[in-house]
């Protein structure tokens, strides 16, 4: 059984490639949250050290915001979403991830096509994504 990754990613950009996206994160018919990440590996092609599976789920959408959240297997996707951003040039992606079974937590800062990955021990990287709440 695989450690859970716990995922939290903010997307900014404009209305159109907002939109666009969302639309990836929508899938027809009887929709789960497994079918999210499917729908995306199947757009964007399955990444290389990217998790097997990832529970994702829409929180919020407005004109220039996306906010998912979900578990991954061990890791957190972050080659999929620089696919992302490579496509979607306007698009500011902020991915915070967590795993303490593994003693890991840290963010991302995606755009561009490029991830500037910042990765810790669990608590140090915790304090680094809220101070207050690893007190």
């Amino acid at each position: 059984m695989a450690n859970n990754c716990m995922n939290y990613i903010t997307i900014n950009g404009n209305i159109e490639e907002i939109n666009e996206l969302s639309k990836l994160l929508k899938v027809e018919g009887e929709e789960n949250e497994s079918s999210i990440y499917t729908n995306l590996c199947d757009h964007f092609g399955k990444q290389g050290n990217d998790a097997r599976w990832f529970d994702i789920h829409l929180v919020d959408k407005d004109d220039n915001c996306i906010i998912i959240e979900g578990d991954s297997a061990w890791t957190p996707c972050l080659e999929i979403f620089t696919k992302i951003s490579e496509k979607y040039q306007s698009l500011e992606i902020r991915y915070e991830y967590e795993e303490g079974g593994c003693d890991f937590a840290g963010y991302a800062d995606i755009n561009e096509g490029y991830c500037n990955d910042n990765c810790y021990g669990y608590w140090e990287g915790k304090t680094k994504i809220d101070y207050n709440f690893a007190l």
